[in-house]
């Protein structure tokens, strides 16, 4: 099976990758000693090879990705008729920076498969920046993007999936105190897909360091707002503009969105790190990394039962766990231990990917066609 293949390959190439963090990446200032942030650090290894493995594990998923046809709710739907249209210099009405991706790949050639490879190609190099500065353990933060189903789920976002990408990258930032760059980011990521916006409502909670107490209760209170928000507004909403009032139908986010595997991994990992990952001083690293958890444990739980309009935000908030998972296991300091661990997060990761992906089809994203197939 392709997704599994080009998944473990993918995972197994980045264990060869030892090159040290960048001397700029907020990993340098965690507080919490461990060996494997030492080794990270450190990364010993050969230069070539570290680069090389980085190349081709990069390459394994971004050729799936580039050569899909036909994958994903919104391919045939919705991105091919769009681009034809621009092809052929009609009004358009799209975010102005996935329009001009449009425009640039139609002026020199009328083969919609152009875009997909070359939005694919992107959010792939945004991704593995973000995992490349970022992890403490990239090979294991690779898997978690295949098999936590992030990368099957960008097929289908096509111009939010690479939001999402741009976004991943503003974390940093924020860490880095880089605030316009943040903004900047941000607004780019907004130009792909309005929703990238609600990242600007969560930029001052990223870092206000917070006990456990008042983690747990900005939780809670997250949760009941964005279950009352499609309460207060879908009324109006369906006044002002009723094409985008279904949006706001309970009934629809609840069903849609059920994920009992993706809610039980992210509610027991904020439980976990928000016991044992409390930073110490300057650590904004863990700071940022626990708080974003805390956000995104509130809207899986309030999206079980609410609107589809703000179950999407979840894209935005769940590829925390690329750094959270990690980090998290970071702290256990005996290695049998943390690899056992490891392990049985991996295996309960694989089995919610083969019921929501290959069993339910959520997305439309099996099965898996080539663009050399297309009919």
């Amino acid at each position: 099976m392709i997704y599994y293949a080009a998944g473990l390959l993918a995972s197994a190439l980045m264990l060869l990758y030892r090159r040290p963090v960048a001397r700029t990446s907020p990993l340098r200032q965690l507080s919490i000693p461990s060996d494997a942030l030492a080794a990270r650090l450190e990364g010993r290894g050969s230069r070539a090879t570290s680069t090389l493995a980085l190349v081709a594990s990069f390459s394994v998923l971004t050729v799936v990705a580039s050569l899909r046809y036909g994958i994903g709710t919104d391919y045939l739907a919705r991105y091919v008729p769009m681009f034809l249209a621009v092809r052929q210099g009609a009004e358009v009405d799209v975010e102005p920076g996935y329009l001009a991706l449009n425009q640039a790949v139609a002026s020199v050639t009328d083969e919609y498969q152009w875009l997909f490879a070359l939005v694919s190609v992107l959010t792939m190099v945004l991704v593995y920046r973000f995992i490349v500065r970022m992890s403490l353990n990239p090979a294991l933060s690779v898997f978690l993007f295949v098999f936590g189903g992030f990368y099957l789920e960008a097929f289908n976002l096509g111009r939010q999936g690479l939001a999402v990408a741009i976004l991943l990258n503003t974390v940093e930032l924020v860490m880095r105190r880089k605030q316009l760059g943040f903004v900047l980011l941000t607004l780019l990521a907004a130009s792909m897909h309005l929703s990238a916006l609600v990242w600007f409502a969560v930029w001052p909670l990223m870092w206000v360091r917070l006990n456990r107490f008042w983690r747990i209760f900005l939780t809670v209170a997250i949760a009941a707002v964005v279950y009352l928000v499609p309460e207060l507004f879908g009324s109006l909403v369906g006044q002002v503009a009723p094409e985008y009032a279904w949006y706001f139908q309970s009934n629809y986010g609840g069903v849609r969105l059920f994920d009992p595997g993706g809610v039980a991994i992210a509610v027991i990992l904020f439980v976990l790190s928000a016991i044992f990952l409390r930073g110490g001083p300057g650590d904004r690293y863990t700071t940022v990394v626990v708080n974003l958890q805390a956000y995104l444990v509130a809207i899986l739980a309030a999206t079980l039962f609410v609107a589809y309009a703000f179950s999407r935000l979840t894209y935005y908030f769940s590829p925390i766990l690329l750094l959270a998972l990690p980090l998290l296991l970071s702290r256990i300091h005996d290695r049998l231990v943390r690899r056992l661990a490891m392990l049985v997060i991996m295996v309960a990761l694989v089995a919610v990917f083969q019921w929501k992906f290959i069993e339910w089809r959520a997305h439309e994203v099996w099965p898996y066609v080539w663009i050399f197939d297309r009919p």
